[in-house]
């Protein structure tokens, strides 16, 4: 089952190790700031489209972003 908060959790510790702050992903998404704000607070999830682009950008599988695996690596 999708979590929300796990959703947040990974997205907000993927992107401080990546050094990447709300605004930078929102620009590599060509997004607005609040959209993108919306998920770090857990508010919202992207759609699969963004969600794709954003495990890219991340450089996670969609699976761990998404809580579906503990094991980040790409396949």
């Amino acid at each position: 089952m999708f979590s929300k908060e796990v959703f947040r959790g990974r997205l907000r510790a993927c992107s401080e190790a990546k050094s990447l702050n709300q605004q930078a992903a929102a620009d590599a998404l060509g997004l607005s700031f609040n959209r993108v704000n919306n998920w770090f607070r857990g508010i919202a999830v992207p759609s699969l489209d963004v969600a794709i682009e954003l495990a890219d950008i991340l450089d996670v599988s969609l699976d761990y972003l998404t809580g579906r695996t503990d094991n980040p690596t790409r396949l």
